[in-house]
């Protein structure tokens, strides 16, 4: 900025200033978007995307590549090609070790010289050339890249089974509270007598045990067998050692059986 706008900007008033501010803004504005427009290069209406062959330049395309590989295996003749506007020509190959190849340099023939040589034998648009038969050979063995995608669309269609869905049924079995499970009695110790002039009444002393896991044991009382749980709940045990008629419940300390106790109802009843 040079020295003599800042003197000018000095003289202005304040509205003056600010008018002065606003037209700059605006003329920043204005460059601003004439230099984005100009930097972003419009695309071409129809143009195929970088790297895809248009369709039309399909079957062209591999008439050169036909061209190319069938002369660098079987030999080709001298043809021109155009350099700088005028005609050149390109000599005919030689077999050298079994390759086909230039007399001079020992190379095989490039896509730049099968592009020439592919019109020269046939060029389908005005139906002129020197191998006809051979364009004929290469149309028979054309696919298209359309038809040769197809399987692979028809795979991609091809909808994959929908998995199978199995019910867990440990989380609803887990629901339920098991029925009482059976143990075997633990060994009671027994009391040994001691030797005495009088026998003495032995007072009863409950030396059961069972871990308070819903399970039953059976149990031996004054000469009966019952199914006892950790609660001190009796039922009969029967000669198979399944559970029987309901008892009533066993006071630890009395070592009584009250049979008014109301039976238990577990949930899976």
């Amino acid at each position: 900025m040079s020295a003599s706008l800042i003197e000018t900007l000095a003289t202005l008033d304040h509205a003056e200033i600010i008018k002065v501010t606003k037209a700059c803004i605006a003329l920043l504005e204005k460059k601003g978007k004439a230099t984005k427009e100009k930097a972003a290069p419009k695309e071409k209406k129809g143009s195929m995307p970088k790297g895809v062959i248009p369709p039309q330049l399909m079957k062209p395309r591999a008439w050169v590549e036909f061209t190319l590989k069938h002369a660098n295996t079987n030999g080709w003749e001298a043809f021109a090609v155009k350099e700088k506007g005028e005609d050149v020509e390109v000599p005919a190959s030689v077999e050298r070790d079994g390759a086909h190849v230039f007399e001079l340099t020992g190379k095989g023939l490039i896509h730049k010289h099968a592009m020439s040589l592919s019109k020269v034998r046939w060029t389908p648009k005005t139906s002129t050339g020197t191998h006809e038969a051979l364009y004929r050979e290469f149309e028979a063995s054309y696919v298209p890249q359309a038809q040769q995608a197809e399987p692979k669309q028809a795979e991609q269609a091809e909808p994959k089974p929908a998995p199978t869905k199995i019910k867990d049924l440990s989380k609803e079995e887990s629901k339920e509270k098991p029925a009482p499970k059976k143990k075997e009695p633990k060994a009671e110790p027994t009391v040994a007598a001691q030797a005495a002039p009088k026998p003495k009444a032995v007072k009863e002393v409950d030396t059961f045990h069972i871990e308070d896991d819903g399970s039953v044991m059976q149990w031996d009382f004054k000469g009966k067998s019952y199914l006892r749980n950790f609660a001190c709940q009796l039922w009969q045990c029967t000669s198979e050692g399944e559970m029987g008629k309901w008892c009533g419940v066993l006071n630890p300390k009395t070592m009584k059986i009250d049979d008014s106790a109301p039976e238990p109802i577990f949930e899976d009843e």
